[in-house]
């Protein structure tokens, strides 16, 4: 299937590894997902997320990661450990 656009909340909170910018947990995007091509996980589509910083613009991106159940930070932002 192509790319999509839908809107999301970000279920980990990252920093733009541009500017540094924190943007947490819960913010709210309009984001662009594609599926990943050649990667699954006992049939399931790994799907894509693009989206930009909330302070720079910086294109940030995250894919389903449906071993762990979770998400990874792929490029752009680095995850952040949960705050206190």
């Amino acid at each position: 299937m192509g790319d999509r656009n839908v809107s999301l909340m970000l279920p980990m909170s990252v920093q733009c590894n541009t500017c540094g910018n924190n943007i947490y947990k819960g913010t709210r995007f309009n984001s662009r997902i594609e599926d990943v091509i050649g990667e699954t996980y006992l049939g399931i589509q790994i799907i894509r997320f693009y989206f930009r910083c909330t302070h720079c613009s910086a294109e940030l991106t995250m894919k389903t990661d449906p071993g762990n159940s979770d998400y990874i930070a792929e490029s752009g932002a680095t995850r952040c450990e949960r705050w206190p």
